[in-house]
Parts: C-alpha cells; sequence; structure tokens
C-alpha cells in the first residue's frame, strides 16, 4: 500500500507534467495556426460548415493524426454549444472563437493523445491485479495489491487530469467529464457513454466492494483499516448524482470504462489491423516522425483486400506528405524521401530509388498545379505496392 505521503507526491508530479504539456502544447498551435495556409482552412471550414477559427484547429488535430477535421469540428463544438448553454457563450468574434479554438484544441489533443496512450499503458498493470481476484481465494493481500494499484492509477494521473479539466471548463460538471474523456477512453459513442456510465457506476462499485469483503478478513492493521476507509468513502461518492460527483470518484469511473488487453498479447488499442513490427518486440513503431506513421501504416495495409488497400494508403500517404509540407519540405523532395524511409525501414533491396525520385519529381514539376498532391500520392502508393508489396 503507498503511503499518502507517497500519492500525493505522484499527484504533484502529474500535475506539474500536465501544467508544462499544456504551456508548450498551446504556443505550439498558436504558431502553427498562424503559419497555416489559409486557403486550406478556408477549404475546411467550407466542407464542414464551421467558422474559419474553429476548421484552421481542426487541421492541426488531423496532422497530428489524432482524429479526422470533421471529428475534431465535433468535439469543439460539443464544448461551444455547452458552453452557450450554461450561460458562457463564447463571443462571435474571430479572435474570441480563435482563442477557445485554441485552448479545445489543446484538451482534444491531450486526451486523444499523451493522456490516452499513458493509461493504455498503465491500465495494463491493473489488469494483471485484477486477473488475480477469484472471491473464494482473494486474500488481504492481494486485495490490498489490486486497491493500492487502482488509487495510484485513478488517483494520482486520471484525477489530476480531470481536476483540471474541471477548472477550465467554466460551470462544468462530472456528467460533462464523462462526456469529454468516456467515448476515446472507451471507444463508445457520446450517446453510449451517456446510456452505460450507470452500468459503469454499478460495476466499480461491485468491484471495489469485492475487495472490502477481502479485506475486512485482515488481522488487526492500521494500513489496512486506512486502505478500507478509503474504498467505502469512495464505493459511498459513487452514490452521488453524476453531476455533483467528486474528481476521485469520476476517476475510478474513467478506470472502469479503459479497455483491459485481451491477453493475446500487448498490442497497442491504436492499431488497428494486426501486423506487428519487430522493432524491440513492440506492437508497433515509436510513432514520432511522419516516416514512422508511414511505416505502421504500410505494414497495416498488407493484409487488406486490394481495393481497400489502395484507399486505405492513399489517405495515409497523403497525411503524410501534409506533415512534410507543413515542415517546409517541397512536394517533389517529400516523394523522395518517403521512397527512401520505406526502402530502408522495409528492407526493399532492388528498387532503383534514385532513378524513381528522380522520374517523380521531374513529373510533378510539369504538372498542373492542383494535381501534383494527388500525383505524389500515386507516386509513392505505386512504389509500395510494385517494391514493397509486389
Amino acid at each position: 500500500m503507498f503511503a499518502e505521503s507517497d500519492i500525493q507526491k505522484l499527484t504533484v508530479d502529474s500535475r506539474q507534467k500536465l501544467t508544462r504539456e499544456f504551456a508548450e502544447k498551446h504556443t505550439d498551435l498558436r504558431e502553427r495556426a498562424r503559419r497555416f495556409p489559409a486557403d486550406q482552412a478556408r477549404t475546411a471550414s467550407e466542407v464542414v460548415s464551421c467558422p474559419l477559427q474553429l476548421a484552421t484547429v481542426a487541421c492541426l488535430i488531423e496532422m497530428d493524426g489524432l482524429g479526422t477535421i470533421r471529428e475534431a469540428v465535433d468535439l469543439l463544438s460539443f464544448e461551444l454549444q455547452r458552453r452557450a448553454t450554461v450561460g458562457e457563450e463564447i463571443p462571435n468574434i474571430p479572435g474570441s472563437v480563435l482563442e477557445f479554438a485554441l485552448e479545445e484544441g489543446r484538451w482534444v489533443e491531450y486526451i486523444r493523445g499523451s493522456f490516452s496512450r499513458e493509461l493504455f499503458l498503465r491500465v495494463r498493470e491493473l489488469a494483471n491485479a485484477e486477473r488475480s481476484i477469484d472471491e473464494s481465494l482473494l486474500t488481504p493481500e492481494r486485495a490490498m495489491g489490486v486497491a493500492s494499484t487502482r488509487i495510484k492509477l485513478a488517483e494520482t494521473f486520471v484525477q489530476p487530469a480531470v481536476e483540471a479539466w474541471l477548472k477550465d471548463h467554466l460551470k462544468s460538471t462530472g456528467e460533462d467529464v464523462l462526456l469529454s474523456f468516456g467515448p476515446y477512453i472507451s471507444g463508445w459513442g457520446r450517446s453510449t457513454v451517456r446510456g452505460k456510465a450507470s452500468q459503469v457506476k454499478r460495476r466499480a462499485q461491485a468491484h471495489l466492494r469485492t475487495l472490502l469483503v477481502a479485506l475486512g478478513t485482515a488481522s488487526d492493521s492500521a494500513t489496512i483499516d486506512s486502505l478500507i476507509k478509503r474504498v467505502e468513502t469512495l464505493v459511498s461518492s459513487m452514490d452521488t448524482g453524476f453531476r455533483d460527483m467528486p474528481p476521485a470518484a469520476l476517476s475510478h469511473l474513467l478506470v472502469q470504462m479503459a479497455p483491459r488487453p485481451t491477453g493475446r498479447g500487448d498490442k497497442s488499442p491504436m492499431v488497428d489491423i494486426g501486423s506487428a513490427s519487430t522493432r524491440s518486440f513492440k506492437a508497433e513503431p515509436d510513432l514520432k516522425s511522419p516516416f514512422d506513421f508511414l511505416e505502421r501504416d504500410v505494414r497495416l495495409a498488407k493484409r487488406r483486400a486490394k481495393e481497400d488497400r489502395v484507399a486505405y494508403l492513399q489517405d495515409r500517404i497523403s497525411r503524410v506528405l501534409r506533415v512534410l509540407k507543413y515542415q517546409g519540405i517541397d512536394l517533389t523532395d517529400s516523394v523522395g524521401m518517403c521512397v527512401q524511409e520505406v526502402s530502408q525501414r522495409l528492407a526493399v533491396t532492388k528498387a532503383p530509388i534514385e532513378d524513381i525520385a528522380q522520374k517523380a519529381k521531374s513529373e510533378i514539376e510539369v504538372a498542373p498545379l492542383d494535381t501534383r498532391d494527388s500525383m505524389a500520392v500515386e507516386q509513392v502508393r505505386s512504389f509500395i505496392e510494385q517494391y514493397v508489396y509486389g
């Protein structure tokens, strides 16, 4: 069992880390929004019928691989509507709308990015502890281990994020927390989260009561007595309505929603179709550069049907080229870099890389401006089909 001082220290560390990450993310989004091409943002705004400022931030979220433009706009618009409902409507002024989009955009990127990734990794430890639960064989020691692991995850990692979210979102409630964090953690839609919240709460309470029964069989121990009181308080606090539920209880509900590993390996939930890389026994590459994503997607696409694979590759290659373009790399050079990276990472040995890159560059330079992007995508895809899959 963790001492109270240890829990407080871990909680403070999580808060400090969150503060630093948000400061960096806000600065990054603001600068990227300033540099983002206005014509692309305007086109996105027209397609999804939203203000230009929302479309700009939504495009940045898509470029980071954290959802489509339409999904990002839906999340931003949902918070806009909530604020209007509680009397904190954002003024319809471009500067105010942009500031809102930047503030909320960093939450979208955090929840869908580093928060979810770290939560899924930490849930593995909890899942391993939970597998030892057998009501007929559950000892006080095992129950204490499960309870301690759950408290560490919920109250030192999830709770600081929940409290920061409530602080940043004026007049928000516990129900708003579940609707913001729950869909991406659980994989359910927003309406499903709302409908299943009571079921999740009952399961969490039943799980904690099982631990209480086992803890109650222990001999006199100040540590276990303290843990029993803590868990009892937590169970009773969940009886409160979702709107008024305290952050600690909300955090345990979010942990309850998080999917547990199936026992079929440690494949990340971020991988949608299963080909694993061999890099350090991980289920996927370290997704840091655009080429890490490209390597992953080329591997995943191999198992798709031909027609589906073409559309899948075109979409993923297009995203990589957009990121490289945003980084200031010329389109013709981007094609050559993609070909070179794919060759090195997937051990393509017989392809004339330099000739392919030079031919692609020559064809793009003489093509009409409005066809160059699609031509670049098709050149990279053709190379993959011929030399990686062929």
